[in-house]
């Protein structure tokens, strides 16, 4: 009875999805949990989505109709499209808003069309009459069960809207793939804890973009625009300037670096460190207090981070460096006290 009718397929909403992505590139973060290419049964419309994935793990901040182009070109599929391709894509999509939806859509009937298509192959099996009742059953409930669990073959990220949330101490709240999520300093500098984060948060296994820490960078830098509380206290003003610091300067793994305001990661007794040379540090504060600090001063505030003195091996540096510590979750909520004598005393090497 189904013999004479067409799979499932909606390439208006195809055309919305692409036009909303040609309106505003934030809406391709939207999207991109919901589809992959293969969701589109328009040819044309799922090289123009895969065109547009290869444009935003370049990094760009916008996909236009000339980038386009120039990535179907190199595609050598440039040829298949008229010159009003996309003017007619735009008209078609009078607002980005709704790319969800129409997202959505294209997902439910993919997954129609891979019913199917999968529904012919388990009249193959019985064709075929495996040798027991059980084998072929497993093969058939296999073969739906991969669909009950089809998801999108996506694993590209899209963070923006990077903001301060202005507790004590500060949290940072960044939009990724479409939804916020609140990850601390220590979250965003490491890959690995960054990518726990967003399992756990958004149940997306993401690949590491190629130019994550310029990202990265990007992202912080922008967030740091929104100014401290006015009745913030100098210490969390401060606090707040030596989280730049670490994400300016990044890790090294050379008694240079450190020397240039570099840190190194290390665990020592169970907890992780940022471990660094005061001196660059403190020229850094100089700039951004607009004021004098002096190395006592702030080897206090460092004190009630639960920081540390200590003498470590760089790289291959044969004498240990007088270093300071602070714990990489210094920006979060208070930690327990614990003694820091017998780590100021530690010798270990890197």
């Amino acid at each position: 009875m189904y013999r004479d009718l067409q799979p499932p397929e909606d390439q208006e909403s195809e055309a919305m999805v692409l036009g909303a992505i040609l309106l505003d590139t934030k809406a391709l973060g939207k999207v991109i949990p919901i589809i992959d290419p293969r969701d589109f049964c328009n040819e044309k419309h799922r090289w123009i989505y895969e065109a547009c994935l290869k444009i935003h793990n370049r990094g760009e901040n916008h996909i236009t109709p000339g980038l386009l182009t120039e990535e179907l070109r190199q595609a050598q599929r440039l040829g298949a499209f008229s010159e009003r391709f996309f003017q007619d894509i735009l008209e078609r999509t009078p607002t980005s808003v709704g790319a969800e939806h129409y997202a959505s859509i294209l997902h439910r009937l993919s997954a129609m069309r891979e019913l199917i298509y999968t529904a012919e192959k388990i009249m193959g099996i019985g064709y075929e009459c495996p040798p027991t009742v059980n084998e072929a059953l497993d093969r058939a409930e296999g073969m739906i069960e991969a669909i009950r669990h089809r998801g999108t073959g996506s694993r590209l990220l899209h963070i923006t809207n990077p903001r301060i949330i202005q507790t004590n101490p500060p949290r940072y709240k960044f939009n990724i793939n479409g939804r916020d999520v609140r990850l601390t300093i220590g979250e965003m500098s490491s890959w690995l804890r960054f990518r726990t984060k967003v399992i756990a948060s958004l149940n997306f296994v993401t690949l590491k973009p190629q130019n994550w820490d310029k990202i990265v960078s990007d992202l912080l830098q922008s967030a740091y625009l929104e100014e401290a509380p006015v009745d913030a206290s100098e210490e969390q003003q401060v606090k707040i300037y030596v989280a730049q610091w670490f994400e300016r300067m990044r890790e090294t793994d050379d008694y240079t670096g450190l020397r240039s305001g570099q840190h190194v990661v290390k665990e020592i007794s169970g907890k992780e460190y940022y471990l660094f040379q005061s001196t660059p540090l403190l020229r850094w504060l100089k700039d951004q207090l607009k004021k004098g600090i002096s190395s006592e001063d702030l080897w206090v505030m460092v004190k009630e981070w639960k920081g540390i003195r200590t003498q470590q091996r760089v790289g291959k540096q044969h004498m240990p460096a007088k270093l300071w510590g602070i714990p990489l979750n210094f920006m979060e909520e208070a930690v327990e006290e614990e003694s820091v004598e017998k780590e100021e005393e530690d010798i270990s090497w890197l």
